[in-house]
């Protein structure tokens, strides 16, 4: 028998993997195929130095990387030399008779599994390098739900060479993902949490997984970006933000005469990260409203909150209030409202 004890295993470097598929380095490695199912199952063979064989079982066609380290994972020197010491005992040939011998096979074994193993690894991390470059997500619709307080913006996802439906859903400050392909395939999870492939392709399916950590950076950024610059996606957000809001977060301010059809007055208020603009008549009513930007238009056709519309009613009268009051005032007091001296005239009478 040959000294296996001192038989160094090394990793595989990650030049010797790059550009290889799983089989090619499975191979590179000594492992050979002993046995394939129509079902895909495969098994795998292998040789100590001294010749004996060792194998690898419940491996499958579409998943040897992932099977392969999972396996793996479960094997250890002790298992393998009860294993080996049964077979023996139970006359199997090809076993050495003594425990020495036994132990230094399975510890040259595990080895050699714990190579193949960490070369899937280096596998799986350089596909994903790979896969991260073909992700791309592009947002078209955003929405919020009041009731549930769940904020969703929607749209397609190409990973791999194929589309997706994505949803990218924010509750609490908790982000989650729903993925989903036609009838093909559903996948949804928070992150850092639990991950549900509820059908579709195995393959296909732990590929996404393995990827979600660059798929939900690359969602993250791109529906923060559509909630910022897109009118459905502003105001969707806005609406989110507001069920932490109160009257004291909205600042009213530019309020004047309105030259236009609709309302007395126009003005502008600045909510969160957000600046409207709004006309109401002069007993603080809205007539329009509108996002920076954005046509005026009546409020009832605007998607926003009843949180958030009650917010801006309250304040908008309020603010309006104050305006008339003042404007009387100035009136009384002979101050041109509308010049541009107005505020420093008001002063120097209450002086």
């Amino acid at each position: 028998m040959n000294d296996s004890t001192q038989c160094g295993i090394e990793p595989v470097p990650v030049d010797e993997i790059r550009g290889k598929s799983v089989e090619e380095v499975v191979k590179s490695l000594g492992w050979e195929p002993l046995k394939e199912f129509n079902n895909g199952e495969v098994f795998y063979q292998n040789h100590l130095p001294n010749g004996e064989n060792i194998y690898l079982f419940n491996l499958h066609k579409d998943t040897i990387a992932e099977d392969i380290i999972e396996e793996v994972s479960y094997k250890s020197e002790k298992d393998l030399y009860d294993e080996w010491v049964g077979f023996r005992n139970n006359g199997v040939k090809g076993i050495p008779e003594r425990n020495e011998e036994i132990a230094a096979d399975a510890k040259v074994a595990i080895q050699m599994f714990q190579q193949l193993s960490d070369a899937m690894k280096v596998v799986q991390h350089l596909r994903q390098q790979e896969l991260v470059t073909d992700i791309e997500v592009k947002f078209d619709k955003c929405e919020y739900d009041p009731e549930a307080d769940i904020l969703t913006t929607s749209g397609k996802m190409n990973f791999d060479g194929k589309q997706y439906d994505v949803a990218f859903k924010e509750n609490g400050g908790i982000p989650a993902i729903e993925i989903a392909r036609g009838d093909e395939l559903e996948i949804s999870g928070q992150r850092g949490g639990n991950i549900e492939v509820s059908f579709g392709d195995a393959a296909e399916g732990k590929a996404i997984v393995a990827a979600l950590d660059s798929i939900f950076k690359e969602a993250t950024e791109k529906a923060d970006a559509y909630q910022h610059t897109e009118p459905d996606g502003r105001l969707a957000h806005l609406n989110y933000e507001s069920a932490e809001l109160d009257s004291e977060d909205i600042d009213v301010f530019d309020v004047h005469k309105n030259e236009g059809d609709v309302g007395d007055l126009i003005g502008k208020m600045r909510v969160d990260d957000e600046t409207l603009r709004f006309t109401a008549d002069r007993d603080g009513e809205v007539r329009q409203l509108a996002l920076s930007g954005e046509p005026l238009q009546d409020p009832r056709d605007l998607a926003i909150s009843d949180n958030l519309a009650n917010l801006v009613y309250d304040v908008v009268e309020e603010s309006v209030g104050e305006y008339v009051r003042n404007e009387e005032i100035d009136k009384a007091l002979g101050i041109d409202s509308t010049g541009p001296d107005k505020d420093r005239n008001r002063d120097e009478l209450e002086i």
